[in-house]
């Protein structure tokens, strides 16, 4: 891949970031998924573009935010 097509991939990751951010602020819990996929495209830009040091954040983040949807889920029940 060339230097111009994973810039170009990269807005990707960073589009869905900003989309969820702008969801989970309307108190819809959706944006939580789309957070996560948004850190799937961020582990899938670091394998095309050779970084693998972004793993673990992409996992950190991933855990972050499967725990805020689960506490949004559990206050919804409440």
């Amino acid at each position: 891949m060339t230097n111009t097509e994973l810039q170009i991939l990269l807005q990707l990751p960073n589009l869905l970031g900003v989309i969820s951010l702008y969801i989970v602020g309307r108190k819809k819990r959706y944006g939580w998924l789309i957070a996560i996929a948004s850190e799937i495209a961020w582990a899938v830009w670091a394998y095309l573009s050779h970084n693998p040091g972004v793993y673990p954040w992409c996992a950190v983040w991933a855990v972050v935010q499967v725990r805020n949807w689960w506490l949004w889920r559990h206050d919804d029940k409440a």
